[in-house]
């Protein structure tokens, strides 16, 4: 989420010293779906912990008609990938969208758009 700068520096014998500018940018994750979610077993939605370290992230949905079987907090190892399934029961008069987000911090949260149906 910020700007980062180096300077790498590669040497042999043969070929000299070479040195190079490195810029990295981070940016916040983007939104991502629709995610289609059925009524019946449900989908998975991947979600990967992009830090070095093993994290505890929150999940929470925005609409009770959503649900999921992950407990607080869930406890991703670095790199890996982590599939949260998401339930779908309509709920009279209410509606078959709904958001799960994940957050971890102060940092800016993902966000699954979710479509039930």
């Amino acid at each position: 989420l910020e700007e980062s700068r180096a300077i790498m520096k590669v040497s042999s014998e043969e070929g000299g010293e070479y040195t190079c500018l490195l810029y990295g940018h981070g940016t916040a994750p983007q939104p991502q779906g629709p995610i289609v979610v059925g009524g019946g077993k449900g989908s998975a939605v991947e979600f990967k912990n992009p830090f070095f370290e093993a994290t505890d992230f929150m999940v929470r949905l925005d609409n009770p008609a959503f649900t999921c079987g992950a407990k607080n907090p869930v406890k991703v190892n670095a790199k890996a990938n982590n599939n949260i399934t998401v339930q779908f029961k309509a709920v009279p008069g209410g509606t078959n969208s709904g958001r799960l987000i994940v957050t971890t911090g102060d940092l800016p949260p993902w966000v699954y758009y979710l479509q039930g149906e």
